[in-house]
């Protein structure tokens, strides 16, 4: 059974050391950088986080689509409380 998503319940954050995906309010995940993007400066800033947000906005789309991958099992745990 394919589980439907609405793209209200997802929300994302966004830095220059990468981004975590929330649904209903809970973190289900995310990527980044380990460095924490701490060696990047000025235009290189505002690129790496507009790259995040995109990632992020990607995978929402995923997830609404039936393609939850590795979300799946953050998102089935948040449904059963």
């Amino acid at each position: 059974m394919k589980a439907s998503y609405k793209r209200e319940d997802f929300t994302y954050s966004a830095n220059k050391g990468g981004y975590t995906i929330f649904y209903k309010g809970k973190s289900i995940g995310g990527a980044g950088t380990i460095s924490n993007g701490s060696n990047i400066r000025g235009r290189a800033v505002a690129k790496q986080v507009h790259d995040y947000s995109e990632m992020a906005k990607n995978d929402i789309l995923c997830i609404i689509s039936g393609i939850s991958g590795r979300y799946a099992k953050a998102i089935e745990e948040i449904e059963r409380n």
